[in-house]
């Protein structure tokens, strides 16, 4: 089952809107975010994460994880944010 919400682009979008990333506004973010693969509502816990910690948020440095088993969050890298969450580990 997949699931893409609203809710959730502006669950992420609240999450890191105030750190340093280079989409101009929401609705670039959630036109980026659109396109991307949807989360699958049967995981555990959705998040998204920056593949480069060191460089800013943005279309190429960024991705949704879907977490199914513990050993899913090796995918999941400094600088991530939980869905429903909006601290960042």
């Amino acid at each position: 089952m997949r699931l893409q919400t609203y809710q959730l682009w502006t669950e992420f979008w609240d999450s890191l809107q105030f750190d340093d990333h280079i989409w101009q506004n929401n609705t670039e973010f959630q036109k980026w975010i659109q396109q991307q693969p949807e989360v699958d509502a049967s995981s555990n816990e959705t998040w998204i994460t920056k593949d480069n910690h060191e460089e800013p948020w943005g279309p190429e440095n960024c991705n949704l994880v879907n977490i199914w088993s513990p050993s899913d969050f090796n995918q999941i890298l400094k600088g991530a944010f939980q869905e429903g969450h909006n601290e960042y580990v």
